[in-house]
């Protein structure tokens, strides 16, 4: 066969490549909100500034500036953002405790399966997206952005079935974890009406995550406090006009995700953020690289679900100790108030990894380096302030949920553990991000498995039991785990070359460039997309 002349196939091949790339280069870039990112060719000047201090001495503070005012700009909507979606929660508690007590043990019951079985594995596996979002959007890969909002939507739906299924016979799982039947029946009632809000939160976190990326975290909060004021209005129509009782609260929740969802889409389509990143609705996008997705994944629902499940097996442990009453409402106080006040930290690694992310995928080592710094400060300097939070102002804390002397002084004396808890968990929470930001997800998983399990809960246990120090000794053997993994990650850390985790980030750029060029013109670009996206 003549080589000279590529056959009419061939070319048209080549021309409709050609266009692609063409469309990627010449098409606006969505326009961020004001202030939300230091421009690229503002990160670029940065990074090349950063880059002839290496050794970290007298990096100007204009170049930690940008960064922490990078950083702030996503931690602060989405800490309060997060909080909006934890106090939702306990709207629903307050109602159902209208009802009585089996309702609210009932409706307890049934948040405490939603975040086990259902926000935890969702929102770890959403956090593969954080770096592949942000190398994406750091390159200015907009349609693989795309591609992976698809991806990371239908993967969550998938995981979402299981997931019904479990709820749709929770009450039966129940009686045989030994519940009782009143309460396993409100519960499976509960989670019967909520069983739409699986699909919804499989939506909502990938599409939240993908604004998050290109800096509209205000218009995230925004979207949150909105849905958040319809919360109660919709939870007294649906219970008491509709008379739907413990349902009514459910559908109400469901509404909140509803709402939230409609306005995360209207904000993308507003912006112009899915027409400039769609990149054709086709199996060959959205069916292609799973492995890399789940990848990921995997390990952060892993690492994500084990943190959790460590901290429902402290709560059966207090169970174990005399008076459990009295140690269990004590810990749940102490529990839930940490949840709320400790999502700035969780906020503050998230956006960090978010951050991380993005320069990765620009190619900026050197700013990644000096930013990922500034941003240990920050997480320290959070963990510090709620630490205060927690010393000074512990007996007031445990007096807004219960006016028992003997819970109330229970629940000071565990707030003053929770204080150092909260001063490592902030730069622990920052490390992990950082790394996830890298999409070393695995590392993270690693730590979790190897310190939780083998060091956090002996600890506990034998602290709680053993050392004679009941409740407290329960979250002084949380306490010693984070801080082991603390010092694990912060050795990691110290030792990150960040030149070969950019090269590692362009590598699966151009990887995925080639996987979208594949999708978008066939067979023929098949040979341009056999790189592996992570090496």
């Amino acid at each position: 066969m003549a080589t000279g002349t590529p056959s009419p196939a061939l070319q048209k091949t080549a021309m409709r490549s050609r266009d692609i790339e063409a469309d990627d280069e010449s098409a606006p870039t969505p326009a961020a909100p004001p202030g939300a990112f230091p421009s690229p060719s503002t990160s670029a000047a940065l990074n090349a500034e950063a880059a002839e201090l290496r050794d970290g001495s007298d990096v100007p503070w204009h170049v930690y500036s940008a960064e922490l005012k990078a950083l702030f700009s996503l931690c602060g909507p989405l800490a309060l953002s997060g909080f909006l979606m934890y106090a939702r929660l306990l709207i629903s508690l307050m109602f159902l405790g209208r009802l009585g007590a089996v309702p609210l043990a009932g409706g307890a019951l049934a948040l405490t399966v939603v975040n086990v079985t259902s926000f935890s594995p969702l929102f770890g596996l959403t956090l593969a997206l954080e770096p592949l979002y942000g190398r994406a959007y750091g390159a200015k890969d907009f349609r693989a952005m795309g591609a992976w909002l698809q991806r990371g939507v239908v993967i969550l739906w998938l995981f979402s079935v299981p997931i019904s299924a479990l709820w749709w016979n929770a009450e039966k799982i129940l009686l045989l974890l030994r519940q009782s039947p009143e309460i396993a029946a409100a519960a499976g009632l509960y989670l019967r009406f909520l069983l739409p809000d699986v699909v919804l939160t499989a939506t909502v976190m990938p599409v939240r995550m993908f604004l998050r990326t290109q800096g509209y975290a205000s218009y995230i909060l925004y979207a949150n406090v909105f849905a958040f004021a319809l919360q109660v209005p919709l939870t007294v129509l649906f219970m008491d006009y509709a008379g739907l009782g413990m349902g009514g609260a459910a559908i109400a929740s469901f509404c909140y995700n509803l709402v939230l969802l409609i306005l995360l889409i209207s904000v993308g389509l507003w912006r112009g953020l899915f027409a400039r990143c769609w990149p054709g609705l086709s199996p060959r996008v959205w069916a292609s690289d799973w492995s890399v997705f789940l990848g990921l994944a995997i390990p952060s629902c892993f690492s994500l679900c084990l943190q959790w499940w460590a901290y429902e097996t402290a709560t059966i442990m207090a169970g174990w100790l005399p008076k459990p009453e009295y140690n269990l409402s004590a810990l749940s106080i102490c529990f839930n108030i940490n949840a709320a006040l400790a999502g700035v930290n969780f906020a503050t690694g998230t956006s960090s990894s978010t951050r991380i992310g993005t320069l990765m995928g620009a190619n900026q080592p050197q700013l990644a380096r000096v930013a990922s710094r500034a941003f240990i400060w920050v997480g320290l300097a959070t963990g510090l302030t709620i630490g205060a939070v927690y010393a000074i102002f512990r007996d007031h804390l445990v007096s807004l949920f219960s006016a028992e002397p003997h819970i109330v002084h229970l629940g000071a004396q565990l707030f003053v553990v929770c204080a150092f808890y909260a001063i490592a968990d902030g730069p622990q929470n920052v490390l992990q991000g950082i790394l996830r930001g890298s999409a070393r997800h695995k590392v993270v998983a690693l730590c979790v498995l190897a310190v939780e399990y083998p060091i956090g809960i002996p600890a506990a246990y034998m602290l709680a039991f053993w050392a004679k120090l009941g409740i407290r000794g329960l979250w002084i053997g949380s306490l010693i785990s984070l801080c082991v993994q603390f010092a694990v990650l912060f050795v990691i850390y110290l030792r990150t070359d960040w030149e070969e985790q950019a090269a590692r980030a362009q590598r699966q750029v151009a990887a995925a460039k080639a996987v979208m060029k594949k999708a978008a013109v066939g067979p023929a670009a098949e040979s341009d997309a056999s790189t592996p996206l992570l090496q």
